[in-house]
């Protein structure tokens, strides 16, 4: 029974942290993007959003470079 309840108050605990890490991160005035290995966006905050003036829906799948990122243009 102890180790049942032990598990329980651990759940608790990382439900009430992950809420506070999901308020920061949604809420913090910083840019806060997540890509893959290929540059496709999969998370942008808020903040991000409205810095860049894309919607997540704009951005979530797109590569980063030719969306927020400039491709780079060789003369």
């Amino acid at each position: 029974m102890t180790d049942l309840n032990k598990h329980s108050q651990a759940e608790d605990l990382f439900r009430r942290n992950l809420e506070i890490y999901r308020e920061l991160v949604h809420n913090t005035n910083s840019i806060i993007l997540k890509m893959d290995t290929l540059g496709a966006v999969t998370f942008v905050n808020e903040f991000a959003q409205e810095f860049f003036g894309y919607r997540e829906t704009e951005l979530i799948g797109k590569n980063v470079i030719g969306t927020i990122v400039p491709e780079l243009v060789m003369p």
